[in-house]
């Protein structure tokens, strides 16, 4: 029996993919909501040549059904059973850095009219300044959740240190792991302080 396919559903789009029989050379895939079938991507859902498709321009927080089909040129099948999702709400946007400290750091985003609270997370990564990524091992940080503003504080951090920060928007009891937005900030050392530049005026009297 053939697997069913897999979606990784975010807020407008979704990735779908599956495993490819091996005399399959072609792939149909149907995508419906509410019972009915709907044209995605401009009707390019039809004679796919590899395992996975991204539907695009799906409504925020609805609902849809897709089907995949596998042929090779003498007829299709289906791959599995049909697979039911569910759009996310859109993630934090615009997310800055107000202030870097010692040992904390303000983060600024701006608000989401989806989200009813956010959820900020955080752990370290390497010790290089341009890293983005964390180790297998790091294990994230709760540092607030159900936080209705959009900004925080994050305090207790380790000087001089690199860390990926978190934030997700929720809805009612969830949030929307792991399409959230990630920041990457780096705390100052002991001793260490940032420049700022100030304004130059060039006296012309």
């Amino acid at each position: 029996m053939t697997n069913p396919p897999t979606v990784n559903a975010y807020d407008t789009y979704a990735i779908v993919s599956w495993v490819s029989p091996g005399n399959a050379t072609l792939f149909n895939t149907y995508f419906l909501q509410a019972g009915l079938q709907i044209a995605i991507n401009n009707g390019q859902g039809l004679l796919l040549t590899n395992p996975t498709i991204t539907a695009v321009d799906l409504g925020i927080l609805q609902t849809y059904t897709v089907a995949v089909f596998s042929g090779n040129g003498g007829g299709f099948e289906k791959l599995g059973s049909r697979v039911t999702f569910t759009t996310n709400i859109p993630v934090p946007s615009g997310v800055g850095i107000g202030s870097v400290g010692n040992t904390a750091v303000n983060l600024t985003w701006a608000s989401n009219s989806y989200a009813q609270w956010y959820r900020v997370e955080y752990y370290e990564t390497s010790n290089s300044k341009r890293s983005s990524s964390a180790s297998s091992e790091s294990t994230p940080t709760v540092f607030a959740t159900k936080l209705s503003g959009t900004s925080v504080d994050i305090t207790g951090l380790t000087p001089g240190t690199n860390y990926a920060v978190h934030i997700y928007a929720g809805m009612g009891d969830s949030y929307y792991e792991p399409h959230g937005t990630v920041t990457t900030v780096r705390t100052l050392a002991g001793g260490e302080f940032l420049l700022i530049p100030l304004p130059f005026f060039l006296n012309v009297y």
